[in-house]
């Protein structure tokens, strides 16, 4: 796959609409209203169904059946729905029942797992149109809504033959407000993948660069967000076919992330993780890592000791994989006979990265100086291991402390994380600096450390 990267150009565009009417959103989008075969284990059957993907307590998709026939209904079983005679081979599969609730002798409202895209290998698409759930508000190109309004909020690029296009939806601004009040989840923006040259393609096409969209719009807000509710469309912008399916998302509300409002960098973070995903030595470490950030990103107001133990996890991992398996710099042998403090000290300074601890972390140094911690690494390391090895002495470094102190091993860890996987994507533009942030500084956006402002 090429590598050349092209932003889009400035002109303004009308917006995309969501394929799903979602203006009044709260509670429920209804799919679906009409006849269905279903089969419950070994039990095929017709009835009529409404199916929704419901917004509360989390997102999930909802069959209400009526007039269901034979077969037991059991939390857990396996079964798939799709429509009767329906020329656009819709089908959705069931990973399971996750719950069941009769409420009468013949209607149930049972909700399931989508599995997996149900498109039909042999269909031919123009167009497929996905939805994002709590994602936030990026500055971008700027586009027109059908009542006039203006935005400059779209994000849009080009990646070799493929050019994706994400749109927020009409009055995204004030509908967040209610949103991060209820910590809820609605569909925030709509966006399109299509070929530049307009040919036709198969899903089977561009489900490599959607699962790295995955985890980069992931990456962007810090927490889970992936794209669901796909629809593909032919070349007139007729159905061809659709899928119910809808990945983790994270509730709404302000999550700490390397990258900020005023941005658009995120082509070219997208073609460095797609390289790293079409590695045979990157795929598999970096969707590990990747999904230990977001645990430790997200999980740390709760468990903040969790997250900075999945921290280390994530940077050791990287670092085997930097410079055992990559660069081949340490041979196995002598990579595990470093201690972890080593190994972090060679990964950051291989991707040019600090390792003092920073000046702004006032509490972490000087509990550092208490424990003789020399620089971040010997810091991050030492109150995982106080941690993980929590003897009532190592227990002392960490339990009755300066509660600003794990905040800020918190903090130093996570931005460790972030700058190296930037690295290990090539990014080379600006990010927000945590540190900077948590210290409350008027502008903690700066330059990767790895570039020079002369090199840009």
């Amino acid at each position: 796959m090429s590598e050349q990267i092209d932003l889009g150009n400035s002109a303004t565009s009308d917006a995309l609409l969501p394929w799903y009417d979602v203006e009044g959103l709260v509670n429920e989008l209804v799919l679906y209203d009409g006849q269905v075969d279903i089969v419950l284990g070994e039990y095929p059957q017709t009835s009529r169904a409404t199916v929704s993907l419901c917004m509360t307590p989390r997102p999930c998709v909802r069959i209400m059946l009526d007039d269901l026939g034979v077969g037991e209904l059991e939390s857990g079983a396996p079964f798939s729905v799709s429509i009767p005679g329906d020329t656009r081979e819709l089908k959705i599969h069931w990973g399971e029942i996750r719950e069941v609730h009769t409420v009468n002798e013949t209607r149930f409202d049972l909700e399931g797992i989508v599995e997996d895209h149900p498109f039909d290998p042999r269909s031919m698409f123009h167009r497929v149109v996905f939805h994002l759930i709590n994602w936030p508000r990026f500055l971008g190109a700027p586009i027109r809504y059908p009542d006039g309004t203006t935005s400059a909020c779209r994000q849009e690029w080009t990646i070799g033959q493929w050019r994706i296009v994400v749109d927020p939806i009409l009055n995204l601004s004030e509908k967040e407000i209610d949103n991060e009040r209820r910590r809820g989840y609605m569909i925030s923006h709509v966006g399109f993948i299509e070929r530049v040259d307009n040919q036709g393609f198969k899903f089977e096409n561009v489900k490599t660069i959607l699962d790295a969209l995955v985890w980069v719009l992931s990456f962007c807000r810090g927490a889970w967000s992936m794209p669901c509710l796909f629809v593909g469309l032919n070349e007139k912008g007729d159905l061809v076919a659709e899928s119910w399916r809808y990945g983790l998302v994270h509730e709404a509300g302000y999550v700490m992330s390397w990258r900020f409002a005023f941005q658009m960098e995120t082509p070219p973070l997208l073609s460095g993780l797609l390289t790293r995903l079409n590695s045979e030595i990157w795929a598999e470490p970096i969707r590990l890592v990747m999904q230990w950030y977001m645990n430790s990103n997200t999980n740390h107001a709760p468990d903040i000791t969790g997250a900075i133990v999945i921290q280390q996890a994530g940077l050791e991992l990287l670092a085997w994989t930097l410079l055992v398996c990559d660069r081949k710099v340490l041979s196995e042998d002598g990579a595990s006979g470093l201690p972890a403090s080593d190994k972090l000290r060679l990964l950051l300074s291989s991707c040019r990265i600090p390792v003092e601890i920073p000046e702004v972390s006032v509490a972490l140094r000087k509990i550092a100086k208490e424990y003789n911690w020399q620089d971040g690494p010997a810091a991050l390391v030492g109150t995982r291991n106080a941690i993980v090895h929590a003897t009532p002495t190592k227990r002392k470094r960490f339990i009755g402390k300066d509660k600003r102190f794990l905040l800020e091993v918190w903090a130093l860890g996570q931005w460790y994380l972030d700058l190296v996987l930037l690295y290990v994507m090539n990014y080379r533009g600006i990010y927000s600096n945590r540190l900077l942030v948590l210290s409350r500084a008027a502008y903690p956006e700066e330059l990767v450390p790895w570039v020079h402002k002369s090199e840009l």
